[in-house]
């Protein structure tokens, strides 16, 4: 099952080691972005998205420590919180951590990418919802393509999630990144097609 409230931590880490490791990771880099001004050193001008310093100074490195910034509390609890601790790891239940990795990465290069591609020379990107949305769209093909492995409610609350996010991310274009989520969401749906097979009984998970 996806939403698995009553883990204790232990069997999360046991679990899903990946999605704890980010789960620490993002709460690190979002103290130090708080704690790195102090000596001058601005992590949000150096790790965030703008395509005039990925183009431009060809600084790509951008895609990826973006990913792991945040803009504000409610921004890092909603993505670590739910959206890493709750949707990631349970994917990372289904198809195992090495797969399960290797859609999150791919999911936040793509969608940086895409940013890039889509965006401004004066708009700042950050945040780990193309990574979230990369592991929305693996569960979305998963309720497609293996609908055995998520109960038909659980997949109708994927679903769910999906259209809400979209809406409040069109609703807030302004500031809601369109391309970052829209491009996770993409990217996690097909590199799927890489790592979980399809209509094959029974379905066997490869750590």
């Amino acid at each position: 099952m996806i939403f698995q409230s009553g883990l204790k931590f232990k069997e999360v880490w046991r679990t899903s080691p990946v999605s704890v490791i980010l789960v620490f990771a993002n709460l690190i880099v979002f103290l130090l972005q708080y704690i790195l001004p102090w000596f001058g050193f601005d992590i949000l001008t150096w790790g965030a998205i703008n395509r005039y310093y990925v183009e431009e100074q060809h600084e790509w490195y951008r895609v990826i420590t973006a990913g792991f910034l945040h803009s504000g509390v409610f921004h890092i609890l909603f993505n670590v919180g739910f959206g890493i601790y709750v949707l990631s790891s349970g994917l990372e239940r289904l198809i195992g951590s090495v797969k399960f990795a290797s859609i999150y990465f791919f999911s936040m290069i793509l969608s940086g990418v895409l940013v890039v591609v889509m965006s401004d020379y004066i708009t700042w990107t950050l945040g780990a919802s193309g990574a979230i949305f990369g592991a929305l769209g693996s569960l979305l093909y998963i309720t497609i393509y293996r609908p055995e492995m998520i109960p038909p409610h659980e997949a109708k609350t994927i679903r769910s999630l999906i259209i809400f996010n979209m809406i409040i991310t069109l609703i807030l274009s302004d500031s809601i990144s369109i391309p970052g989520h829209l491009g996770g969401l993409l990217a996690g749906f097909l590199l799927s097609y890489l790592f979980v097979p399809r209509n094959i009984e029974p379905y066997d998970i490869i750590q």
